[in-house]
């Protein structure tokens, strides 16, 4: 069912916006932290940034997200909220990731951000038998926000 309902919702967003391309790559839940609390971020436009450790990419056998990708925010409970474009990917290392990128997650300063990404991605690694480290790379994700219907949360 929720399935259909996020269809609904990209079809309603390509109207409105005049989306021609069908250069759709996911929906999905911010991780970490509430999902809910990272969306309402987004469509605050406080959080125009987010990252993912490479290893799990690999491991997964997902493809990177590209700029000009659409994705679709989802709350907790999977119902569709925004959509985002991704604008530009890049791949660095955890510890070279830069002040003006941990502020636009939009989750507050740059130690908070470090300790909440370490924490996050420790957990997220542990589950496939990896181990953490600052050398980590991340796939850093910017991104606009293109759509939505209005605060649903």
């Amino acid at each position: 069912m929720k399935e259909a309902l996020v269809e609904a919702f990209w079809e309603r967003a390509k109207r409105a916006k005049g989306i021609k391309a069908d250069n759709y790559y996911e929906a999905f839940s911010f991780g970490g932290s509430s999902a809910d609390e990272l969306a309402r971020l987004v469509l605050d436009q406080e959080k125009t940034a987010t990252c993912s450790a490479l290893p799990l990419y690999e491991i997964e056998q997902q493809p990177l997200p590209e700029p000009g990708a659409y994705s679709i925010v989802l709350a907790e409970n999977g119902s569709p909220l925004a959509v985002i474009e991704t604008t530009r990917v890049s791949i660095m290392k955890m510890e070279d990731v830069p002040e003006d990128f941990a502020l636009a997650e939009g989750e507050g300063g740059y130690e908070k951000w470090w300790a909440d990404h370490e924490a996050f991605f420790k957990q997220e690694l542990s589950q496939y038998g990896l181990r953490f480290d600052p050398s980590l790379k991340l796939v850093c994700e910017r991104f606009l926000l293109v759509y939505t219907e209005g605060p649903a949360l």
